[in-house]
């Protein structure tokens, strides 16, 4: 959510931190106020003002470093090396397709959102990493055998990613939410199983071509499931044996055999409306008012 305060300044709030952005034509302006408001974080991004092609502009505030907890850089930004001495970084979002950055000086980021499938450097040392997002992570192997191996994060979010299986992610096993979004390549479910004690989130949207929905029964303690778009699904069977399940959602998705009554126990399932299904969603939502009081 953008607002406009006092000014002319541009806040956003994201996930409960205030976020000013940076307008090139006036820098100092937005410092001082950054300052002045001791806000969490900046943003720079063309589309809200900022026209440079560089984060050089940090270099004349470092009695501000240690104060910017949260940054969020446009795709446009190409030389983001000003950007190291922020030590303090809890948040990084980064949009440039596999930034060249050092991640050892960010000792204390807790959330990392980035792009690409190259080397994510000294990640591995941000211990205090719980959520990494990447968009358009690819591999040689097609899977993520070669993602950092920061094996205590509680999240993952791939995002228009070529892998065709999860292998590599045998080695998270401390994940509480794992999503995959435009991973139209994905074929075998696979790698979750040393989660499967703390998983409760996980979610598939536009992956198409996958072909063992079943596995996800392996998964004892999910509670929430999402495969939206996901083409076809042979049957939901495989849920009646997921007992911590409560809610499942799989708008645009076929199921071929049309039998949902393995839903009927679950506290919400959101889909649409297909002929052949054995109920449509408007009768398994009353079912669920009812059974609730």
């Amino acid at each position: 959510m953008l607002k406009i305060v006092e000014g002319g300044f541009r806040i956003s709030t994201e996930n409960g931190r205030e976020i000013l952005t940076i307008q090139s034509e006036r820098i100092k302006e937005c410092m001082d106020f950054f300052f002045k408001r001791k806000y969490d974080g900046i943003r720079v991004d063309p589309f809200f003002g900022f026209n440079f092609t560089s984060l050089n502009f940090l270099k004349d505030y470092s009695e501000l470093w240690k104060e910017i907890k949260y940054i969020s850089i446009a795709e446009e930004i190409v030389d983001i090396t000003a950007m190291m001495p922020l030590t303090e970084l809890k948040y990084i979002s980064i949009a440039q397709k596999n930034p060249k950055v050092d991640f050892s000086h960010f000792p204390m980021l807790e959330n990392l959102i980035t792009a690409g499938g190259g080397k994510i450097k000294n990640l591995e040392l941000c211990e205090k990493l719980e959520s990494l997002a990447i968009y358009y992570y690819n591999s040689k192997s097609k899977d993520f055998s070669e993602i950092p191996s920061v094996i205590w994060i509680k999240e993952i979010h791939i995002s228009n990613s070529s892998v065709i299986n999860l292998n590599g992610l045998e080695k998270f096993n401390a994940l509480e939410k794992a999503s995959f979004h435009y991973c139209t390549k994905l074929e075998e479910l696979c790698c979750l199983d040393n989660a499967s004690n703390t998983l409760t989130f996980l979610e598939f949207d536009n992956c198409k071509k996958i072909l063992n929905h079943d596995y996800i029964k392996n998964l004892k303690n999910l509670k929430v499931l999402a495969l939206n778009d996901c083409g076809s699904i042979p049957s939901f069977q495989f849920v009646s044996k997921m007992l911590a399940l409560k809610s499942i959602r799989f708008v645009g998705t076929n199921v071929l055999d049309g039998d949902l009554t393995p839903l009927l126990r679950l506290d919400y399932a959101g889909f649409s409306n297909k002929r052949h299904f054995s109920h449509t969603f408007e009768e398994i939502k009353l079912l669920n008012e009812k059974r609730n009081g």
